[in-house]
């Protein structure tokens, strides 16, 4: 099953993008979004889709369409990629702590050797290449970008650079090449390298659209290329060196490290019967999954909090025949004082037959709220009160943790 990233929406509208984002369910994993989640890039500066707007879900369908035309012409050379892409299950899409294997290497072998293939020998293994492959390539290069930050080795990013000159625009959401390019930019000159070079030269090998979004991504502003002023990516370091997070564009000046928190977080979830595949900081929590209406208290408690971070996980399917259709998010707040989180607590535990089931958890100025629930109507929640308190115990001892380091 393919869960692909959305398009990042306007800020305040942060609440229907996780809903969408746990509809938008295709048939691939290896197209997975990665765990730090995130919706499509801002479109590039000066070009014509600056000025447009995209419907969610637009460019992918035309994406499909183009792909069923590919299929119908039948193949004419076998896809240099092997068939088995990465597995979202066994979180080779995770960006914050992505462990190397097997397939990268395979990849790696990939990619050096198209890119010291002619011209015309590269357009007929691109022509080769089916969506599922084009969405491994993309993969490959987001791992790369980790991978070559870590290890501060240019090269690195070079072969991620060389996966996205393997891929045909017309046969994807092309802002999932941008993000991909962003990714690849920020790793090639914490490296060391000169991106701007390097970016040119990777553009030779492309189709010519694709060639374009590489020369144009150089082009941009410095914002524009800017990890986390445009991209919504942040460094996270971890026990094994540097990852990438999630960044969601809003207020964030915690006093705690509340990137620690949500991983520790995360960690707890991926260790029950879920998956993370979106950890972010500087969201929001959204004052619809507390209150029915407007509530002046809340939203005053909400307006001063110093931070907040937000993971959404996707059920195991050997847990519930309808587990596509189940919804896990939590949020983590930093409060600006304690009665803050202890007002936030009050709210999590009011029962008014709300459509959703949650729990809140709060120690000095941190709280965080548990919300599950069935997105789709007919389908039966997984999640009752009674199962969802079994993360009570395991959030409270991580918040305890870093609550005596707040100030």
């Amino acid at each position: 099953m393919t869960h692909y990233p959305l398009r990042r929406a306007i800020g305040s509208v942060i609440l229907a993008a996780m809903l969408l984002t746990a509809c938008s369910c295709t048939k691939a994993d290896n197209r997975a979004s990665p765990v730090n989640t995130n919706d499509k890039a801002r479109p590039p500066e000066g070009s014509d889709s600056d000025q447009k707007f995209f419907v969610i879900g637009t460019e992918m369908a035309k994406a499909v369409e183009a792909e069923k035309h590919w299929q119908q012409r039948g193949l004419v050379r076998e896809s240099p990629l092997p068939k088995q892409g990465y597995d979202f299950w066994h979180g080779d899409q995770n960006l914050i702590d992505p462990a190397p294997n097997a397939l990268d290497d395979t990849l790696r072998e990939v990619v050096q050797r198209y890119a010291k293939n002619d011209s015309q020998e590269r357009a007929a293994i691109r022509s080769s290449i089916g969506m599922d492959g084009f969405y491994t390539l993309m993969t490959f290069a987001r791992r790369s970008a980790v991978f070559a930050i870590r290890e501060k080795k240019a090269e690195i990013a070079r072969d991620g650079l060389v996966a996205v000159s393997m891929i045909n625009q017309e046969r994807v959401d092309f802002r999932d090449i941008l993000m991909c390019l962003s990714l690849l930019y920020h790793a090639a000159n914490r490296a060391g390298a000169d991106a701007d070079k390097m970016f040119r030269q990777a553009a030779v090998l492309a189709e010519p659209e694709v060639g374009k979004q590489i020369v144009n991504f150089v082009e941009r502003s410095p914002d524009g290329r800017d990890l986390r002023i445009s991209w919504g990516f942040d460094e996270v370091e971890t026990a094994k060196g540097l990852g990438l997070i999630g960044w969601g564009f809003k207020k964030y000046a915690p006093t705690v490290d509340l990137k620690s928190v949500v991983i520790d977080a995360a960690q707890l979830v991926a260790a029950d019967k879920y998956l993370p595949d979106s950890v972010s900081v500087a969201t929001e929590l959204p004052p619809v999954w507390l209150s029915h209406g407007k509530n002046a208290e809340l939203d005053g408690v909400l307006a001063s909090v110093r931070g907040a971070a937000t993971i959404s996980a996707r059920l195991r399917s050997n847990e519930h025949p309808k587990h596509n259709s189940q919804q896990f998010t939590m949020f983590i707040v930093e409060t600006s004082q304690i009665a803050d989180a202890q007002t936030l607590l009050r709210f999590s535990r009011v029962n008014d037959n709300r459509e959703h089931i949650m729990i809140g958890v709060a120690s000095g100025k941190l709280f965080a709220l548990i919300v599950a629930r069935s997105f789709v109507q007919g389908d039966e929640a997984y999640e009752t009160p009674k199962s969802l308190a079994r993360f009570q115990e395991g959030l409270t001892k991580i918040l305890v943790q870093y609550a005596d380091k707040v100030p």
